[in-house]
């Protein structure tokens, strides 16, 4: 062995360095592989994919998302009372004012389903809309006949009311 009279590195005799002469770096051989910088961003990018699917379907049970099919209907509205409805109204940023609804909603009907409930916040004169906004209380779960689900579900408006209803406005059977 000997050293590189420019760098100080350790050469073999009578080779040049390849520090100071990049012609004369290593060439790969089969038993060695060249690096491949992209390598572990796509391990990354499958680790991360395998941790988001394994999540995803702990959530929804062991059913994939888009495996499901919803069957929409309007008609059975009547199937679900709401109960213990309250409301609450802070001031919020800006002049806004948060409307907190909470209650219960539950499954009167003989099939297991998914209701859709829609929040309308109305003026002091019932005259005029405020906010509207509609959501899933169970998700995309179905609630089993006789049982319920609690909610809670925020809405903005910039106006403070009054009036606020709450219906339900569709269900599906997922």
């Amino acid at each position: 062995m000997s050293y590189c009279p420019k760098c100080g590195g350790v050469v073999e005799t009578g080779e040049r360095c390849w520090r100071c002469d990049p012609q004369a770096a290593p060439k790969p051989t089969s038993a060695t592989k060249p690096h491949r910088s992209g390598q572990p961003l796509v391990l990354a990018a499958w680790a991360i994919g395998a941790f988001l699917l394994v999540g995803v379907v702990c959530y929804v049970g062991f059913t994939l998302p888009w495996s499901i099919s919803p069957t929409r209907s309007d008609e059975a509205t009547e199937d679900f009372t709401i109960s213990n409805a309250q409301a609450t109204v802070e001031e919020g940023y800006g002049g806004d004012y948060r409307i907190t609804c909470r209650g219960i909603v539950t499954n009167q009907s003989q099939q297991a389903s998914g209701p859709e409930l829609e929040i309308i916040v109305w003026d002091a004169a019932r005259t005029t809309v405020l906010a509207t906004e509609s959501f899933w209380p169970a998700s995309i779960r179905n609630i089993p006949p006789g049982d319920y689900v609690a909610f809670e579900w925020a809405l903005y408006c910039s106006e403070r009311s009054t009036t606020i209803d709450i219906r339900v406005i569709g269900t599906d059977v997922w």
